[in-house]
C-alpha cells in the first residue's frame, strides 16, 4: 500500500521504513538489507509515474554500521580486563527505532525517555538513578535503578501527568515477548549478587509485578532473540529463557567478571551487543562466536 505525504512516497507495508536519501527525484528506501529505489515525477492532478527497483545487498551483513570503524579483538584475558578497569570509560549501547547507538554518556541513552521527569532532591528517592521504560496500551512502565540505594517501578500515562508506583524494585530494564512484558531487577554489591525476572501484568485495571524466575545473580541487561528467548546478561553469565521457563546458559563465566561492568544490552539480527568498560562485547547467538570491539 502506498501513500503520498508532502510529495514523498512511503510504503506502508514495511515497518520501520525510512528515507535513506533524496537526490534529484530519486528516493532510496531501506528495510534491513533490502533497498527500494523509487524514481517518480509528478504530473498535474497528482498523477505520477513510478519506477520501482528492488536491490538486495549485503545479505549476510554481520556488523552494525556504527561499529565499522571499531577494531575487533578476542575477549580480553583477566589481566588485560583488570587494566581496562582502571580507565573509567563505560560504553552504553541502546536502540533508536531499529538502529543501534553507542555512547559514553548515559544522558544520551536516556534522552529517549518519552517525557521529562523532575529529579530534584525531593523526587530523587522516587525517580532518580538510571532510567528505562517500555510503552503499554495505556502509557508507559518506567524503571529507576539507584544501585545499593534502591529503585522503583512506576506506571505513567502517555502525557506523564498521571502515575502510580507499582513497587520498589532495583529495576534494570524491560523486554516484551508474545505481547507480555518482562523486567529484570536486582543488584550486585559487596560480594553479593541476586535478582529476578519479573512479569508485569494488569490486575483490576492496574499494573502489578510478579516474580517469574529467580536469576540467582544480578541481571545487567535484557532483550529477546529471534527465537523468542528472553536473553539476560548477569554478573557472570548469559542466559536464554524460553516460554516454558527453561533456562539455557549460553556463557557460563563471562570474561567481563569482575572488572568490566556491563552497562547495557541490545540484540539485532541475533547478534548481542553489550556496552562495557573500555569496549563493546559482541556475541553471536547462533554460532557462539565472541568478539571484543574497541574504538
Amino acid at each position: 500500500m502506498f501513500r503520498l505525504v508532502k510529495d514523498i512516497l512511503f510504503w506502508d507495508v514495511i515497518d520501520n521504513l525510512f528515507i535513506e536519501q533524496l537526490v534529484r527525484g530519486i528516493n532510496i528506501f531501506r528495510e534491513g538489507s533490502v533497498y527500494l529505489i523509487v524514481n517518480f515525477s509528478f504530473m498535474r492532478r497528482f498523477s505520477f509515474i513510478i519506477t520501482l527497483m528492488v536491490v538486495i545487498s549485503c545479505k549476510n551483513r554481520k556488523e552494525e554500521t556504527i561499529f565499522k570503524s571499531w577494531k575487533s579483538y578476542p575477549p580480553p584475558e583477566q589481566y588485560t580486563a583488570q587494566q581496562y578497569n582502571q580507565e573509567f570509560q563505560d560504553w552504553i549501547v541502546y536502540k533508536v527505532e531499529d538502529s543501534i547507538k553507542v555512547t559514553l554518556d548515559r544522558i544520551d541513552a536516556e534522552k529517549q525517555f518519552p517525557f521529562k521527569i523532575e529529579t530534584n532532591n525531593d523526587a530523587y528517592s522516587k525517580f532518580g538513578g538510571h532510567k528505562s521504560f517500555i510503552a503499554t496500551d495505556d502509557g508507559y512502565l518506567a524503571g529507576f535503578f539507584r544501585g545499593e540505594f534502591g529503585g522503583n517501578l512506576w506506571w505513567f500515562s502517555k502525557d506523564g501527568k498521571e502515575s502510580y508506583e507499582i513497587g520498589e524494585y532495583q529495576l534494570v530494564g524491560f523486554a516484551k515477548r508474545d505481547n507480555k512484558i518482562y523486567a529484570i531487577e536486582g543488584l550486585a554489591h559487596l560480594g553479593l549478587s541476586g535478582g529476578n525476572l519479573l512479569e508485569i501484568i494488569k490486575e483490576n485495571n492496574k499494573w502489578v509485578a510478579k516474580k517469574y524466575l529467580d536469576l540467582r545473580e544480578a541481571p545487567l541487561g535484557i532483550d529477546v532473540d529471534s527465537r523468542d528467548n528472553i536473553i539476560v546478561m548477569t554478573s557472570t553469565k548469559i542466559l536464554a529463557i524460553d516460554n516454558t521457563k527453561k533456562i539455557d546458559t549460553l556463557v557460563y563465566r563471562g570474561f567481563w567478571y569482575p572488572y568490566l561492568y556491563p552497562t547495557s544490552l541490545v540484540i539485532k539480527n541475533n547478534i548481542l551487543y553489550s556496552g562495557m568498560r573500555r569496549g563493546v562485547y559482541k556475541y553471536n547467538l547462533d554460532s557462539g562466536n565472541e568478539e571484543w570491539l574497541m574504538k
